[in-house]
């Protein structure tokens, strides 16, 4: 008899064990959503950025960039691969204003470059080893052949283009941070030119 009390008296105690534990982490949680005195309540919007927080150098059709104080939707992606190093260029654009953000187009870094189509400059044939752009010398220091894969609208240079998706390119540099970039698809050359950025300046908000 009295063993069979205290079997059911360790019973009790034990469930009143783990109610009480499930009750102090259901309060710790409730804190953390709601707030306490100590602890700043945690927004709907904080929440899904903890979620979907991602490095810029991971940008997603959908997201946004804001720089110099615009916001830019990215509509589209470019992701190259030339023998196994890949980088990406996302196509931003503000109403009527387009922007390109390319991440990794040198092998083993995540330099970013922001950068603006330049129609000034005409490209036919080889490029040459040096291009004068907005009275600035430009010198090639690398070039090459990749595959490309899009996401979302590329504008039409590329899009025209989808059945080869193949893309020549040139890279260039000037004093400073000035860099411009020559592509090739199929029969048409873009001219892609502005400057190397830390990134500092250019904030995104996850799309997805």
């Amino acid at each position: 008899m009295f063993t069979g009390l205290l079997i059911a008296l360790f019973a009790i105690v034990g469930a009143a064990t783990i109610v009480g534990g499930g009750m102090v982490l259901l309060a710790r949680r409730t804190d953390e959503l709601e707030g306490t005195p100590d602890r700043p309540l945690l927004t709907d919007g904080q929440a899904a950025s903890m979620l979907l927080e991602r490095p810029i150098t991971d940008l997603r059709v959908g997201d946004v960039v804001q720089t110099g104080g615009s916001d830019y939707l990215v509509e589209g992606v470019v992701h190259y691969d030339e023998d196994g190093h890949r980088w990406r260029s996302a196509r931003l654009l503000d109403v009527d204003k387009e922007l390109w953000l390319t991440v990794g187009l040198e092998r083993g870094s995540q330099t970013l470059r922001l950068l603006e189509q330049d129609n000034e400059v005409e490209v036919t044939g080889y490029p040459p080893e040096k291009l004068i752009a907005d009275k600035t010398a430009y010198t090639q220091e690398g070039r090459g052949t990749a595959t490309a894969r899009v996401q979302g609208d590329v504008g039409p240079a590329i899009a025209a283009n989808d059945a080869a998706l193949r893309c020549r390119f040139w890279r260039y540099n000037a004093p400073g941070n000035a860099t411009l970039v020559v592509e090739q698809w199929g029969g048409n050359y873009r001219v892609l030119r502005g400057e190397v950025t830390s990134g500092a300046d250019l904030e995104m908000i996850p799309g997805s």
